[in-house]
């Protein structure tokens, strides 16, 4: 009974980091996401600005965050 006890235990564990590593990976997935997205907001010209509805003020303090601010 103890074996058994002491199996659960261990797979219990193993969950809590299996989800710690989910967390870790997907936050810096969220985080490469922003910043490819702001380097491409970068690039665009002031035409495409226009396109997309967003004026170079607003395309200024986009790409002025840090990847990790929302």
């Amino acid at each position: 009974m103890q074996l058994v006890t002491r199996l659960v235990s261990v797979d219990k564990g193993w969950a809590k980091l299996k989800n710690i590593c989910l967390v870790i990976s997907c936050t810096y997935n969220e985080m490469q996401r922003r910043r490819r997205t702001r380097q491409q907001l970068a690039q665009l010209s002031a035409h495409q600005l226009k396109d997309i509805g967003i004026d170079p003020a607003q395309q200024q303090e986009e790409i002025r965050k840090y990847f990790w601010q929302r």
